[in-house]
């Protein structure tokens, strides 16, 4: 899927004037865009814009993880874990769609649940792959590398079982060392599912919204709409 000219042209509005000139070239294909940018003759870099069309699901999942025996990356303690999960694009890319939080000086961290759309996961593709990258967190912003390990949306919502164990493998350490295994491994510990619900589905479905109190005590309209009563 292509973007809309009209968003493209309001996003060419945040660029800065200076960096644009007569000769600023421009491409497209399957759904990106790509603009050259420069000053009077200077290359100032490539502006890339991706878009895909979101599908309909209107999931959110939450899950919980954690992790076991963890790489120690910290010189004078373990490692202060953290989690980072990518969402493939269609074009073999990927796309950062949540980060955990930090868990402080473990190398057997248990995260807190998250929820997240399972739009924003996989955008409704439940075999697509989701990468997972294992970190330790440093104040300078410099966090090292433990290992990652990639998984699906359908092998997730397995919940808790055999196969939700995952081994995190860093490729570098895999290469240089013969007898290297992982660097530790993350389990899913709990997972579930809950579809939201718009109010075209409310009304479909004939089944009331729960309205505010200050509606319900008043007896008020909603959005124009009469309350039974009222």
């Amino acid at each position: 899927m292509g973007i809309s000219n009209d968003l493209f042209v309001h996003c060419l509005k945040k660029v800065s004037p200076q960096c644009l000139h007569p000769h600023t070239y421009l491409s497209s294909s399957q759904g990106k865009y790509e603009m050259n940018m420069g000053i009077l003759g200077k290359n100032c870099g490539i502006i890339i814009l991706s878009a895909e069309e979101l599908g309909n699901c209107r999931d959110s999942a939450t899950m919980q993880f954690c992790a076991n025996k963890l790489d120690k990356k910290d010189f004078f303690g373990k490692s202060d874990p953290f989690m980072v999960f990518y969402r493939s694009n269609e074009d073999g890319t990927f796309t950062i769609c949540h980060k955990t939080e930090v868990v402080k000086n473990t190398l057997n961290p248990v995260w807190q649940p998250f929820t997240i759309p399972v739009r924003a996961l996989c955008n409704g593709d439940f075999d697509r792959t989701i990468k997972v990258e294992v970190y330790d967190w440093d104040r300078d912003g410099s966090h090292d590398f433990i290992g990652e390990f990639t998984t699906s949306y359908r092998e997730l919502a397995r919940g808790q079982s055999q196969f939700n164990i995952y081994e995190v493998v860093n490729p570098k350490k895999k290469m240089k060392k013969k007898k290297y295994v992982n660097s530790g491994t993350v389990t899913l510990l709990s997972f579930s599912v809950e579809s939201e619900s718009t109010f075209l589905d409310y009304i479909k479905g004939g089944i009331s919204p729960n309205w505010t109190h200050q509606e319900q005590q008043g007896r008020k309209t909603a959005r124009g709409v009469k309350l039974p009563g009222a």
